[in-house]
């Protein structure tokens, strides 16, 4: 009987873990891609900021520019995205030392707001290299 009463107590959990494991754990089941690339301004590498992601159904993503290159971290829906990029921030110092000057970031302020920038992408399943070009 002491068998039953803990099958009992415990087998509400067990149909949980195997309807979370059948069903994939909530993913969305829309098809995705993952995003890579180069931002350029005026043909020149864009060199230190982030380049950011938003699609008109409100999702974003967010990825580090190194020496011009990116890569998002973790896939996106696929669809279509407004590009914009946005200035490196500060970097925290220790109290008492002297601050260290954010890197250059040159591009103008159009291209760092998404209703204004004009740049968009658009996102397949599977590999995606999408470049960001930025001219005057």
């Amino acid at each position: 009987m002491a068998i039953q009463r803990d099958w009992g107590r415990f087998g509400g959990v067990w149909l949980l873990l195997a309807g979370m494991l059948l069903s994939g754990c909530g993913g969305s089941g829309k098809p995705e891609g993952s995003v890579a690339g180069k931002v350029t301004y005026n043909g020149n590498p864009v060199t230190s900021g982030t380049v950011n992601f938003l699609s008109t159904a409100g999702v974003g993503a967010q990825a580090k520019i190194n020496n011009g290159a990116y890569q998002v971290n973790g896939p996106l829906a696929t669809g279509e995205y407004s590009v914009y990029v946005a200035p490196p921030l500060p970097t925290p110092q220790p109290p008492g030392t002297k601050p260290v000057p954010p890197p250059k970031f040159e591009v103008p302020a159009k291209y760092q707001d998404a209703k204004q920038s004009g740049l968009k992408v658009t996102v397949k399943a599977g590999r995606n290299d999408l470049p960001v070009t930025i001219k005057d």
